[in-house]
C-alpha cells in the first residue's frame, strides 16, 4: 500500500507526463481535426486546467482503492 504522500507524487508525475502530451496535442492536432488554432500559451493553459482537474479526481480515487485493499 502506498503512503498518502507517494499517492500524491504518483498523481503529479502522471499528470505532468500526460500534460506535456496534451499541450502538444492541443497545439498540433486541434488545427488538423477541427479548424481551431490555439496559441502555445492557450494550449498550456488547457493542459494546466485539465491537469489540476485530473489530480483532484485521481488522488482521492487512488486513496480509496488503497483503503479497500487492506
Amino acid at each position: 500500500m502506498q503512503s498518502r504522500f507517494m499517492s500524491f507524487v504518483e498523481s503529479i508525475a502522471q499528470t505532468l507526463a500526460t500534460g506535456i502530451s496534451a499541450a502538444a496535442a492541443n497545439y498540433y492536432v486541434l488545427p488538423l481535426l477541427w479548424d481551431l488554432h490555439p496559441s502555445f500559451a492557450g494550449s498550456l493553459q488547457m493542459s494546466v486546467f485539465f491537469g489540476v482537474l485530473s489530480i483532484v479526481v485521481k488522488y482521492p480515487l487512488r486513496r480509496g482503492f488503497n483503503a479497500i485493499r487492506r
